[in-house]
């Protein structure tokens, strides 16, 4: 899928097998396509790592069981704690490789199923460094897309040796050491992410509430009242998530490695909301404490077609 296609395809004509390829789902499409896949006898998929990621959360909140798939091959960066716990709780029977890399270095390790966690084997067609904890790759083989030399991938590494067997010597990678170190509440607009989570039809008014900031535990919660006769479900706040967080894309990045810092809460009333429905739009917690600012109503359907938002 996506940028896999290439990579993945040329795996599958080499292992004889026929493939079907296709675009990345969107929300609405991940079930048709489970649908086709599991019609087609389809028993491994290849995709992009966040694209795995949103089929299992969809799988686990619709109760869909992935029977028919055995195994799972996702090519970017190296699967987070959430994404081992999605595997291991809800998916064991699968089967799982990696391969590791960047849009700047490509694939330059793998990883199968027998491997540790967040450990990956290198390819022989580039030179590896470890220094004071950074990895850094060099490619000069002519088959490269581009040379790099000694390029920061922006991953914490150490050498260490996997269980799975393999020789030589491995990768341990850990979480991202250039992500954004701002607080949350400076790299995103309270209001840009009310009206994404407008934009999906499903929510009728949202309030963006933060949580201990300028902190180490600072976290943002998107409260959001759902319009008359939507379910209210696991799969509806986490639609609503993706789609917030494929608009934003500083909140994107800034929890990448930590995603439970941003939350979509669904509740029938937003905080400090008083009896015409008035509530702010920001909502600060600190130390079990609350206050709010702007004094601002919450953002609701009918402001979406008010020229002060466009």
């Amino acid at each position: 899928m996506r940028s896999s296609h290439d990579l993945h395809n040329a795996l599958a004509a080499r292992a004889g097998v026929p493939t079907l390829s296709l675009d990345a789902p969107t929300d609405q499409m991940i079930s048709p396509y489970l649908d086709l896949f599991e019609e087609r006898g389809v028993t491994a998929l290849a995709t992009t790592l966040d694209t795995v990621r949103r089929i299992l959360r969809f799988c686990v909140s619709s109760g869909r069981r992935l029977d028919f798939l055995r195994k799972v091959v996702w090519s970017g960066p190296a699967l987070d704690s959430p994404g081992h716990g999605l595997l291991r709780d809800h998916f064991p029977h699968l089967r799982t490789w990696s391969l590791f890399g960047s849009p700047e270095t490509w694939i330059i390790g793998h990883s199968g199923p027998h491997c540790a966690n967040d450990t990956v084997h290198l390819l022989p067609h580039q030179h590896t460094e470890i220094l004071n904890g950074r990895m850094l790759v060099t490619i000069t083989h002519p088959g490269a897309i581009f040379p790099l030399l000694r390029y920061e991938t922006g991953v914490a590494a150490e050498w260490t040796l996997c269980p799975c067997g393999t020789p030589g010597p491995a990768v341990r990678t850990h979480s991202r050491i250039d992500a954004p170190l701002d607080p949350l509440s400076h790299l995103v607009s309270p209001a840009d992410l009310a009206t994404l989570a407008l934009q999906t039809e499903l929510v009728d008014a949202a309030q963006v509430v933060v949580m201990d900031p300028h902190t180490e535990d600072e976290r943002l919660h998107l409260r959001v009242r759902l319009r008359p006769g939507v379910s209210c479900d696991l799969y509806t706040a986490e639609w609503i998530r993706h789609h917030v967080m494929s608009g934003c894309l500083a909140l994107s990045d800034a929890i990448e490695d930590m995603p439970e810092r941003f939350e979509v809460v669904v509740s029938q009333r937003l905080l400090s909301e008083g009896d015409g429905g008035e509530a702010p739009t920001l909502v600060v917690r600190e130390g079990g404490a609350q206050r709010t600012r702007g004094g601002l109503p919450p953002l609701t359907r009918r402001d979406l077609s008010t020229p002060s938002l466009h």
